[in-house]
């Protein structure tokens, strides 16, 4: 089990989130499973159009299931921010649907209050990527708070990382193995949001994604 971790209240923020893993016995693998199934993840489909539903800039909630033959994987538009009350213009199948969907979210944030007894086998602790997703940007200096640059440490420059996007103005690359784990990764630890890194005489502005054990292998921006 992977989630986030306690995260500390000061400002910049660390550069990287904190992020907690515990181990998960199997009947308690078997009792989340079911409780998918029941929320419907074998059956349903993506929820990606509100249609006449006026929610925007909401992000999509993402369940895979993979169990035997069913390998599934569902997007749902906005999901924490239905009501009670099923929105006009919205199916009632669909709003059922959701329904169950967001009870599962809430049942998956506090397994300890029904999982089997035992099923959470040990205390909490930090999760340790074996890669990251990190996005490259333009550095802009905060004159309130100004911050030490660090120096890039790969030999490979930050202004090569990936082809800056258009809309959004970044690069991103994906580090994995000893670039990430040895190199980068313990720099990162001490780096805050607003730290700067410096590479051939730019600084850039950096921001990490960590990746989670089933994303490492078919890694990418």
């Amino acid at each position: 089990l992977i989630s986030p971790g306690p995260q500390i209240e000061i400002y910049p923020a660390p550069a990287l989130a904190s992020v907690q893993q515990q181990t998960i016995t199997e009947d308690g693998v078997q009792a989340i499973l079911q409780a998918a199934l029941d929320a419907g993840l074998d059956e349903a489909n993506d929820m990606t159009d509100m249609g006449s539903v006026g929610i925007a800039d909401a992000p999509d909630t993402v369940f895979t299931i993979r169990a035997d033959d069913l390998d599934r994987t569902i997007r749902v538009y906005a999901l924490s921010d239905l009501g009670p009350d099923r929105p006009q213009g919205m199916d009632r199948d669909e709003f059922e649907a959701r329904q169950m969907l967001s009870e599962l979210v809430t049942d998956l944030s506090d397994l300890g209050s029904w999982l089997p007894a035992g099923s959470i086998d040990g205390d909490q602790s930090a999760y340790e990527p074996s890669a990251a997703r990190v996005y490259v940007g333009e550095y802009r200096e905060s004159e309130d708070l100004p911050q030490p640059a660090i120096t890039w440490p790969l030999a490979e420059p930050l202004g090569s990382f990936g082809s800056a996007d258009s809309s959004y103005g970044y690069g991103c690359t994906v580090l994995a193995g000893p670039d990430w784990i040895d190199t980068v990764m313990p720099l990162a630890e001490e780096a805050n949001q607003l730290s700067p890194w410096r590479s051939e005489g730019t600084r850039y502005s950096l921001v990490f994604r960590q990746l989670l054990p089933d994303e490492v292998a078919a890694a990418g921006c």
